[in-house]
């Protein structure tokens, strides 16, 4: 079928992974579908795209969804057979049920599969995945100063941050409210004092720590140090780290080379690129902070038998 909003895509720059479509008759699945690595798309009408997957083994992953589909339909039909209708059918058997076309494309491995499908979603909004947009701005929180105890939230440009800045920074949130409310969440749990922080204002004692919300760090009850102990402890795991690396990393995925830099995929090639190919590949393509893509590659990198291999370019 005419699949014109697919033709020679490239998500991840670099080796080409042609996408290949195939109608969808009945639930009957293409045996063409390989089983590799790869991502998968389910295509309504007017190629609508309706959800975007990817697993190590494509065709077994698609053959469970349809599986699920139907034994949820099945299920469904069983408990409404008086009220049998669209509504009643689960989500899975909903999209199942909406598909008139499947594609999938190959991938060198997990990871690369990782970062199609994560860039896919951002930019195609599939209709059954869950939100999952990139964010153009986000908020984080950093400490005031080197040597201060209060904590600051900033909004950030994800097409401006620099992960080679002097400041370390905590989380990446969608809105002001959630990094708060997870920042309120740590504090009950460490019992840190919201005041001392610079998150609440007033002298002396707070309320929470009559409450036993706050270990008493603003009544002299525990030293301001152990209090602050606690709140790195509790944020160490939220660190947005430095790119730990003076140049852009060459990694192997498989048979083929992964180029990474400041935690974006800069690419998937069948060949080492050159230091001269490299370079021109920063300058041609500009990423910016994905915090998705930012874990998947970290995860990735970090891989200690993969991370004995990596050079620098």
């Amino acid at each position: 079928m005419d699949n014109i909003i697919f033709a020679d895509q490239q998500v991840i720059p670099g080796t080409h992974w042609p996408i290949n479509t195939t109608p969808f008759d009945e639930g009957i699945l293409d045996p063409a579908i390989p089983n590799v690595p790869g991502v998968y798309y389910f295509l309504g009408e007017n190629s609508e795209v309706l959800y975007i997957g990817k697993s190590i083994h494509v065709r077994k992953r698609l053959l469970d969804h349809l599986k699920a589909a139907k034994t949820n339909q099945t299920s469904t039909q069983l408990a409404n057979s008086k009220h049998n209708n669209a509504r009643s059918e689960t989500r899975q058997a909903r999209m199942v049920g909406m598909t008139e076309s499947i594609a999938w494309r190959q991938a060198c491995g997990d990871t690369h599969a990782q970062l199609i499908e994560n860039r896919e979603i951002k930019q195609r909004y599939p209709v059954f995945n869950r939100a999952q947009r990139r964010l153009k701005t986000f908020y984080s929180w950093r400490f005031k100063s080197k040597n201060n105890y209060e904590l600051t939230l900033e909004q950030k440009m994800a097409d401006d941050y620099n992960c080679n800045a002097p400041i370390m920074h905590y989380g990446a949130y969608k809105n002001a409210n959630q990094a708060k409310n997870a920042m309120l969440a740590i504090a009950n749990r460490e019992q840190l004092c919201l005041r001392i922080l610079g998150l609440e204002k007033g002298q002396g004692p707070c309320f929470r720590s009559q409450i036993n919300k706050c270990a008493g760090a603003c009544a002299g009850k525990e030293a301001i140090d152990d209090m602050q102990q606690r709140l790195i402890d509790a944020l160490m795991p939220m660190a947005l780290d430095f790119w730990p690396f003076a140049e852009p990393l060459l990694i192997k995925e498989g048979k083929y080379w992964h180029v990474f830099d400041q935690w974006q995929s800069y690419g998937v090639y069948t060949k080492k690129p050159s230091v001269k190919q490299v370079q021109q590949l920063l300058k041609n393509n500009t990423f910016g902070f994905d915090k998705d893509e930012y874990l998947i590659v970290k995860r990735f990198i970090f891989n200690s038998e993969l991370f004995a291999k990596a050079q620098n370019y």
